[in-house]
């Protein structure tokens, strides 16, 4: 397969209507078809949106913009994702000269597909990065009756459960808790202090898709400490 790098506006369109598709990018007239999907069909939830969004966003503008203000952006370009609006490239078979377009995809974690693909991509450099050792899956969550204060103003709450978690981690490697003589809870900090590698993920949502703000992180089983010693 080879793209075409140069054809003017006139000599494409003729090119392209002349053959038969179930789709095509351009009506005959050469206007935007919107039925065109670039060969794909659109996924439920961006159907589901594609269908709601704009009568529930007008409804509830004022609060989605004040909680979400890009969310109007994000969902219209998850709508579009790998169809109609947002582009596409164009390529010819060298042999038998026939053309295909391939839509442009979002790029929003937002979005079902792409979110999927970036995703991967985390992944691939978190393998990159992390420790040669073991690793170990933890969630930091936070009670039922707390999660709504964690909902607005969002970036400054969220920023206090990844503030909580790190000093949770470096608290367990470096801090214990003894019962003196007189039986007082008394705490002990190391002499040598420790700290772990580890990785922090947020999650908005739990499994019933309601609001519930909780961390996920990869935790390297061994620590580093400040004199250079390491312990698994």
């Amino acid at each position: 397969m080879e793209s075409i790098e140069t054809i003017n506006q006139n000599d494409f369109l003729e090119f392209y209507n002349s053959r038969s598709y179930n789709a095509n990018y351009f009506n005959k007239d050469g206007s935007l078809n919107k039925n065109y999907n670039s060969f794909k069909t659109t996924g439920i939830i961006a159907s589901i949106f594609e269908d709601h969004w704009d009568f529930t966003y007008k409804i509830n503008k004022l609060d989605i913009d004040k909680f979400r203000p890009n969310a109007d952006k994000e969902i219209h370009k998850t709508i579009d994702c790998f169809n109609k609006n947002l582009g596409c490239s164009l390529y010819e078979c060298s042999n038998c000269h026939n053309i295909i377009f391939v839509g442009h995809t979002c790029k929003s974690r937002f979005c079902s597909s792409c979110g999927y693909k970036y995703k991967n991509n985390r992944v691939e450099s978190i393998m990159q990065t992390a420790y040669n050792c073991n690793h170990r899956q933890i969630v930091f969550t936070i009670p039922e009756q707390l999660r709504n204060y964690f909902f607005y103003p969002f970036e400054n709450r969220i920023n206090i459960l990844f503030k909580a978690v790190r000093n949770t981690i470096y608290s367990i490697l470096n801090d214990s808790f003894k019962r003196n003589k007189k039986g007082v809870l008394k705490k002990y900090s190391s002499r040598v202090k420790y700290s772990s590698g580890f990785f922090a993920f947020l999650h908005t949502f739990g499994r019933d898709l309601k609001w519930n703000s909780h961390i996920h992180i990869l935790i390297a089983e061994l620590k580093l400490g400040n004199n250079g010693s390491c312990i698994d």
